[in-house]
């Protein structure tokens, strides 16, 4: 139950961040191939770049395409659906935050499977850098400052989820309960930030 429970947050996240960079895509007047290539960054890219820091080699998203497969999907979709509908894009920030949410906790759980279950600091590493890359990686190929840099609570959101799920997984060692608050707890960080603005200081 577990394993299917985090399954279904990857597929999610996957399924979130790439209406994200497609959405992102469709801002900047992207032709199609700009839009596969932005969803499949940002739904991959964080997890690209966690394989890269714990040695994993070749990266997920070339051993098992099935998340690649649905980015491009999700992307395609999202053309459509703006090619036939022409109107403004929609604002990221729910597809953002599901995103967040989903991508935490299981790179938590694939460095302790790797053998890093007593490094504190390198699994919340790798939850927020899983779940924050694509994002960081989307904003950069379009040149503009990312979102993770500048408002409503982001990457702090996915550190808090990270640590919470970290504890809970250390004193009950239940996946699907650590992964349900890691979950719940961004998601609720998030719109809270945003329903009373909240934001880190800044100069």
């Amino acid at each position: 139950m577990s394993l299917t429970f985090l399954t279904l947050t990857d597929i999610l996240g996957t399924i979130a961040f790439a209406i994200s960079g497609a959405i992102v895509a469709g801002r900047h007047k992207l032709d199609i191939f700009g839009f596969n290539f932005l969803a499949v960054v940002t739904a991959t890219g964080g997890g690209f770049i966690r394989d890269l820091v714990i040695g994993k080699t070749p990266p997920t998203m070339f051993s098992d395409p099935k998340y690649v497969i649905i980015a491009i999907i999700c992307a395609n979709i999202v053309f459509v659906i703006m090619k036939i509908i022409p109107v403004t894009p929609p604002d990221i920030f729910a597809f953002d935050t599901i995103g967040l949410a989903s991508f935490t906790m299981n790179p938590i759980l694939i460095g302790i499977h790797s053998g890093y279950e007593d490094h504190f600091f390198l699994l919340v590493f790798l939850g927020v850098i899983t779940a924050v890359g694509g994002g960081l990686l989307r904003d950069i190929f379009c040149n503009q400052i990312p979102e993770i840099l500048q408002k409503k609570i982001y990457a702090l959101a996915s550190i808090l989820g990270a640590i919470c799920a970290l504890l809970i997984f250390h004193f009950t060692n239940n996946i699907t309960l650590a992964t349900a608050c890691c979950f719940i707890s961004i998601i609720a960080l998030r719109f809270l930030a945003a329903h009373f603005r909240w934001n880190l200081p800044r100069l």
